[in-house]
């Protein structure tokens, strides 16, 4: 014995004699009758393990949870495991990684993580069921049984269960790191969309009090001249057409947010079409901006005097109106804003065509699509008050009524947005009222 151990000492690998010895008791072993022990007290072995188990300090204040799970299949897989070894003419060696008994160890795992366990607990679920295994062969093994089979038999059942300890360790944190990710992503996103929340309301409020601000400030104009015995009635009609057009400007703004709070974009908005003068609106829109704008130059050009068609008459001076507001807003410093309307085709296929020029920010050429967006602002208007709303409430109503609306844009030049709209003939009023999109569209 003395010769063998200084034999294999000498050679400089212990370990792999080793490897060498276990690999020869498992190959020789006879695990036949170890799987038959193994099947007939399976019940039994389970109830022992299931027991153990509850009386972990783990499952005192959940014992409804100290249940087999997934063990019935893991100990079917280590069993299996046994079963194959035994049939084979040559084993194949120690069985770290057996897919079956990874698996079953897995899929516990799993479900204990899911229920709050944490790893030290698997870990000793695992254990206490090798321990019952264990039990069971040395409680139920004859006198006669050769060791080597014993031996055998357990050394593939201890390693195939470390290797299942491993995997369950390896699972467990896996997910404790995905669930902490989640989290923390979760938690950005939910800060990301408060502030985002934040900001959106407190435009809101602005474009929404804007007007009222501007209406309320005619109103005690009015009555400071109206007590000092100064007001002129041409000032009068002036300062009345100023508080209708805040007050209008006002409803368009509601109007917008009535559209945002329907379920989705393809929702369908009743548009009520009855005959409108472009021309008209448009000057009507623009020259209740030049009476409270004095810091930019506005003018209009149109040719034809008239441009009529079938269109829902609030929505289209809603698109105007925030195309107008837009050029105004993304011209900080003034300039010139330039609107003009035309006619262009023939027949069936003639359109109405609006141009709004401005010589403000201009607008990234890349993001010349998403400034349509819904919230979609260009990444050079962070200063800009805005909800991000006015581009896409116009597209949406311009393309429900059959038309486009376009961009082109030079940064710190201006830009041109191009809306046009198909002529379709005006319509009696009795049959304007309700129209829906596919009527607008021939």
């Amino acid at each position: 014995m003395t010769d063998e151990i200084t034999s294999s000492t000498s050679g400089g690998r212990p370990g792999s004699d080793v490897a060498k010895r276990v690999e020869a008791i498992t190959q020789d072993a006879d695990l036949s009758w170890v799987v038959d022990l193994l099947s007939e007290r399976r019940d039994e072995i389970l109830t022992r393990w299931l027991k153990a188990t509850a009386d972990q300090p783990f499952h005192s204040a959940r014992a409804e949870w100290a249940v087999a799970d997934h063990v019935p299949h893991l100990f079917d897989a280590l069993v299996g495991l046994l079963t194959r070894y035994s049939d084979s003419s040559r084993n194949a060696g120690v069985p770290l990684e057996d897919p079956d008994v990874l698996a079953a160890a897995q899929s516990h795992a799993r479900v204990r993580f899911e229920q709050g366990f944490i790893a030290p607990d698997v870990v000793t679920e695992f254990r206490l069921l090798r321990q019952e295994i264990g039990r069971a062969v040395r409680l139920y093994v004859s006198d006669g049984s050769p060791t080597s089979d014993v031996i055998g038999a357990e050394l593939l059942l201890h390693d195939a269960l470390d290797g299942a300890v491993f995997l369950a360790l390896t699972t467990l944190n896996e997910h404790e790191v995905a669930r902490r990710r989640a989290e923390i992503t979760l938690e950005e996103e939910r800060a990301v969309a408060a502030g985002e929340r934040l900001a959106f309301f407190a435009t809101l409020g602005h474009d929404l009090k804007n007007p009222l601000t501007v209406a309320i400030g005619v109103v005690q104009l009015l009555r400071r001249q109206e007590q000092r015995g100064r007001l002129a009635p041409e000032q009068l009609g002036e300062r009345l057409l100023s508080i209708e057009s805040a007050l209008r400007r006002s409803a368009l703004r509601v109007d917008e947010l009535m559209d945002l709070a329907r379920r989705n974009d393809a929702e369908v908005m009743a548009l009520h079409v009855a005959p409108v003068d472009l021309v008209g609106l448009v000057r009507e829109v623009l020259e209740a901006y030049r009476i409270a704008d004095v810091q930019h130059e506005i003018v209009f050009a149109s040719s034809p005097d008239s441009v009529i068609g079938s269109w829902d008459r609030d929505r289209l001076e809603r698109s105007v109106d925030n195309l107008v507001n837009n050029a105004l807003k993304f011209s900080p410093h003034g300039g010139r804003v330039a609107a003009s309307v035309s006619e262009s085709g023939s027949g069936a296929k003639r359109e109405a065509v609006l141009t709004i020029t401005d010589q403000g920010l201009g607008i990234p050429d890349d993001e010349r699509e998403e400034i349509f967006e819904r919230f979609g602002r260009g990444s050079n208007a962070a200063g800009v008050p805005g909800s991000g709303l006015g581009l896409w409430s116009v597209r949406r109503i311009v393309e429900q009524h059959g038309g486009t609306i376009a961009a082109t844009s030079r940064i710190g030049k201006g830009s041109t947005f191009t809306l046009r709209l198909p002529m379709i003939d005006p319509l009696p009023s009795d049959q304007g009222q309700g129209a829906s999109p596919g009527a607008l569209a021939t």
